[in-house]
């Protein structure tokens, strides 16, 4: 894993970049340069800023709208460093997620699992729960993203039965350990032996450097092996977040005959940056490759039992997942069931002066996307469209792991060739 932690050290040391010019002009102009050369240096699409006949004494967020390309979904700016770092570091939670959907000119949103033990879980929400308000607040296509933001906060969801009868339950949010394995099991039909895994974020650990997530899926896929599964299904609908290197690990424990020598994915920066890391650390730093073992324990790959994957995703199935595809696709057969995912391929920085006497001016801080992830034969286009289209029913508690699941129960039956 020391390419990780060298990786991540690499960003840091990118963040702590200052400006050694000292502007003699307003504050604005003063950040607003700063915000210029810090883009021009490491955002992604660098070559593309356009600053001249940009009036460098207006507000500063205004400025970097102006700088960032059309396509870009993801980088931001924060006035406040403090405040943004906070931000950056909490990580409380109210333990459950949800779909949304439009109908007749109504969102509503849809408890799509619980985590046990979690806020959520205490307060009473369960799978399949239909919310109408926050906070007292009618969803409505106007106002869903500015009340979603509530939701990082104790907030009230009102629960609508399919009777039209109405429920508050207070949601508070804390901190606490959320193993990203949600469900294992297998299931037996005559000659098919599937496994089938709710997987719902890629992280290794819970930040302590233990791999201990890591360790957890491997044992997974070693009951996989024990029971000679020869099929796989990975739901990835609730899978958002996570980082690079549990998605190869993933990859490496489903790829047939995984090679330590093969790339899995590569990191692309700007022209500027991908020279001065490969100048400095080899070109071969910016690709990851396969693995055979975690944590010097050798990995349950089960690639030699599959003739594919199966592999379930949604609107919220986030990069990570998106890049496991894109990899798995060019070693073996991928199967992709549920709806189309974002294809948000963007990773960020966050860039401030951390100098008291600099900060008095600048307390600015900017978020800008630097990096892309591509497969190895370089494609960064990593949103899927899935083979077979099918979305979760709104109405609809049906447990997860329970084959009468409607996008679970046409995975099993494309298998099973109903």
């Amino acid at each position: 894993m020391r390419r990780l932690i060298i990786f991540v050290c690499l960003l840091s040391m990118l963040s702590c970049h200052e400006k050694n010019d000292t502007p003699v002009v307003s504050d604005y102009e003063v950040i607003n340069s700063w915000i210029e050369e810090n883009m021009k240096r490491y955002y992604l699409w660098n070559e593309r800023i356009r600053t001249d006949g940009i009036n460098k004494n207006e507000n500063p967020e205004r400025h970097f709208q102006r700088l960032i390309v059309p396509e870009d979904s993801c980088s931001y700016v924060e006035d406040n460093i403090k405040l943004l770092l906070i931000k950056l570091s909490e990580n409380k939670k109210p333990g459950y997620a949800y779909f949304l959907y439009s109908t007749d000119g109504d969102v509503l949103g849809k408890i799509t699992y619980v985590v046990n033990k979690s806020p959520a879980d205490e307060a009473g929400l369960k799978r399949g729960m239909v919310f109408t308000k926050i906070n007292g607040t009618s969803l409505s296509k106007n106002n869903c993203q500015d009340l979603i933001l509530q939701m990082v906060d104790r907030h009230i969801l009102t629960v609508r039965d399919k009777n039209s009868a109405e429920t508050n339950y207070e949601i508070s949010i804390a901190e606490f350990a959320e193993s990203p394995v949600f469900l294992d099991t297998v299931y037996d039909f005559d000659s098919r032996r599937i496994g089938y895994l709710v997987y719902n974020s890629f992280i290794s650990d819970n930040n302590d450097l233990s791999q201990e997530y890591d360790m957890l899926l491997n044992d997974v896929f070693e009951k996989f092996k024990n029971r000679n599964i020869n099929e796989l299904i990975l739901d990835l609908r609730y899978n958002s977040k996570g980082d690079i290197m549990n998605s190869m690990i993933m990859a490496s424990l489903i790829v047939p005959n995984p090679d330590t020598k093969e790339i899995f994915a590569k990191y692309q920066y700007n022209k500027y940056l991908q020279q001065t890391i490969s100048e400095e650390s080899g070109a071969d730093y910016l690709n990851l490759y396969y693995t055979n073992v975690i944590d010097n324990k050798a990995l349950n790959n089960i690639g030699n039992q599959l003739d594919r994957v199966f592999v379930l995703t949604s609107s919220k199935t986030g990069v990570m997942g998106e890049i496991l595809v894109n990899g798995l696709k060019l070693s073996m057969n991928v199967v992709v069931v549920g709806n189309k995912t974002a294809g948000r391929n963007m990773f960020s920085i966050c860039l401030y002066e951390d100098e008291p006497e600099k900060q008095r001016i600048n307390n600015w801080a900017i978020v800008p996307v630097v990096m892309q992830v591509s497969n190895k034969a370089g494609n960064t286009d990593i949103s899927i469209t899935p083979d077979v289209e099918i979305t979760e029913p709104l109405y609809d508690d049906t447990p997860l792991g329970d084959i009468n699941e409607k996008v679970l129960s046409a995975t099993l039956n494309i298998i099973l060739g109903n």
